[in-house]
């Protein structure tokens, strides 16, 4: 549920692809050779995970914790503890997709159960330059004012460590920035696609991203604004956008290939519920 995975133990793909069980030590370096088949479900370690596998058949080393990573995990533990009070279930919001991460840094926030009872990860958060991401895997968590109160807890902590005391103002995109204002007492205004430009986010602190209906551009411009120092809240319902666009791969997913370079990416399969209309 709320707790972030701690080993690794195996990895799921699709039914058409041979399922391997692919294991490790804790601490030693893993090689994972990536096929044509992407990978459905991936099982995580806080700080580092498998590889979203996808394309050529490559093999690509896990490299080397980062100096940064006890402080990351330090900040999920305190954005995944509910407060005294607060609701300890983050509630779902539809049927939420899971999440891949490889990228050195990212750690789960909250996980569901993929299949056979896979722990897959529904919400995490992340660094990339000198700026900070959380991705969820379902639209519908860029929305504070439709989620539970468990969820809407969760996330406005995740918002406090996404300005880091920054100042500038939080931008929505496909997403209401009005709630985020609110909630996190700053100023907010709504924004257009056209507007994921350098210039189009001078002043903003915090982004929320509601959309993957990115030009390659619009993608830059994000993962930019990233790296520059922004904070930015991204979701989107992975296998929802595959039905949507008549079963094109997720390789094909425009926030898939933006955030790459993250080393995140969105799946095509359902995180279950862990919980009574969510995750504990």
């Amino acid at each position: 549920g709320r707790t972030p995975v701690k080993s690794v133990s195996k990895v799921q793909r699709s039914p058409a692809a041979h399922p391997p069980t692919i294991s490790a030590p804790q601490g030693e370096p893993m090689k994972i050779q990536k096929h044509q088949a992407h990978f459905r479900h991936l099982v995580l370690t806080p700080l580092a995970a498998l590889l979203f596998a996808a394309g050529a058949i490559v093999s690509t080393p896990i490299s080397a914790a980062r100096a940064d990573e006890p402080l990351i995990a330090a900040a999920a533990s305190n954005i995944a503890a509910p407060a005294p009070g607060q609701p300890a279930i983050f509630e779902a919001t539809g049927s939420p997709g899971s999440l891949a991460l490889w990228g050195e840094g990212l750690v789960p926030l909250v996980i569901g159960s993929g299949d056979g009872g896979v722990k897959v990860p529904v919400l995490a958060m992340g660094t990339l330059g000198k700026g900070r991401f959380v991705a969820a895997g379902h639209g519908g968590y860029t929305n504070l004012e439709s989620v539970g109160p468990g969820a809407q807890a969760l996330l406005t902590r995740a918002g406090t460590w996404l300005l880091a005391d920054r100042p500038g103002t939080i931008a929505g995109v496909s997403a209401a920035a009005a709630p985020w204002a609110k909630a996190l007492a700053r100023d907010g205004k709504d924004l257009k696609r056209e507007d994921l430009t350098a210039k189009g986010l001078e002043g903003v602190a915090l982004l929320v991203l509601g959309t993957p209906d990115l030009s390659p551009a619009q993608g830059d411009a994000v993962m930019e604004f990233i790296e520059r120092g922004g904070g930015v809240v991204v979701a989107q319902t992975g296998w929802g956008w595959q039905q949507i666009k008549g079963g094109l791969p997720m390789t094909q997913n425009p926030l898939n290939r933006a955030f790459a370079r993250a080393g995140l990416s969105w799946t095509d399969a359902i995180a279950d519920e862990t919980a009574p209309n969510g995750y504990a």
